[in-house]
């Protein structure tokens, strides 16, 4: 189907062997952790825009400037485009690419994805609707690879955001311990900056705790084993598809009460407790699986967001 619908360019959708590793390697001298500092300026810049634009109509929560702010982000920080509008084309085009992956990657959706030979029959054949998919989105797909925009990562940060904002609201006593804390460390004459966060413990667990509550993609991009393998007794066949984040997310021997949101599971005698699990390793792949992550789990725009929920009524 990723070949159909023209997400076969994307090396997060190609399957592991050279043609993997040689784009991985490429995308990662731009986007590993020691590259990300020159991008806090423009995380910095656009999270200054939202709040002013908050304060222009404080009260409700305006998804569309989240949106926006992300969007702009990643759009700068890739390819140095300044975008100032939500009906920018690229921000409608990342919309429509990722409903393109959203309606493709559905386990067990299409019969494509097991008897690649009915690519080569016409769409009016049955189990093969998935070419109707593909004749659909390919052009929109193709236009986002033409204009290089990357839809993913701001989807996925346009998701946490919202999911941070439902638990503020959800759970009012976090986000007055988190504003203490803010107050406190930063004083009122300025927002937070990354230079701030190893300062900011509570803060940071605020976000780890959102990403472990409500991940962004909940069954992660579907992965097949490679071989046959045995984890604790159970025999997983090659070619399973493992769809396993959510559970591991919300495995009461690794997070107990996981349905609570609770970022105080991270903390220990006032710092970060580096003995649970970060959730960042499950949310966003495992070991180097996902590049980008170092860009996409950055919490500055979190905490910037956290200067932003008393304006809204909760």
């Amino acid at each position: 189907m990723d070949e159909l619908t023209g997400w076969d360019w994307n090396f997060a959708f190609i399957s592991y062997g050279q043609r993997w590793r040689s784009r991985r390697r490429f995308f990662h001298q731009h986007f590993n952790q020691n590259a990300v500092d020159a991008y806090y300026p423009v995380q910095s810049r656009e999270v200054l825009a939202f709040l002013r634009r908050a304060l222009e109509s404080p009260g409700d929560v305006d998804i569309q400037s989240i949106n926006l702010t992300l969007a702009a982000i990643i759009v700068d920080i890739t390819y140095g485009i300044r975008i100032t509008d939500i009906n920018d084309r690229y921000i409608h085009l990342a919309r429509q690419s990722v409903e393109a992956i959203n309606e493709s990657r559905r386990p067990g959706a299409f019969w494509l994805d097991y008897f690649p030979i009915l690519k080569y029959v016409p769409a009016w054949v049955p189990g093969a609707a998935g070419k109707k998919l593909g004749r659909m989105y390919k052009p929109i797909v193709e236009e986002v690879r033409d204009r290089a925009f990357d839809a993913v990562k701001n989807d996925a940060q346009f998701s946490s955001i919202t999911s941070f904002i439902l638990a503020m609201a959800t759970y009012p006593e976090v986000q007055r311990k988190a504003q203490q804390e803010l107050d406190e460390v930063i004083g009122f004459k300025r927002l937070p900056d990354h230079s701030d966060r190893d300062a900011l413990p509570y803060t940071h667990a605020v976000v780890l705790e959102t990403f472990r509550w409500m991940p962004v993609v909940p069954l992660g991009i579907p992965h097949r084993v490679m071989v046959d393998d045995e984890y604790n007794g159970h025999r997983i066949p090659k070619g399973s598809m493992i769809l396993a984040v959510q559970a591991m997310l919300h495995d009461p021997e690794e997070y107990p009460n996981p349905e609570a949101f609770n970022p105080d599971r991270f903390i220990k005698n006032g710092d970060l407790n580096p003995d649970v699990r970060n959730p960042y390793t499950i949310a966003f792949g495992f070991a180097r699986d996902a590049e980008g992550t170092f860009v996409t789990t950055q919490p500055e725009p979190t905490t910037g967001f956290v200067s932003y929920v008393p304006t809204i009524a909760i």
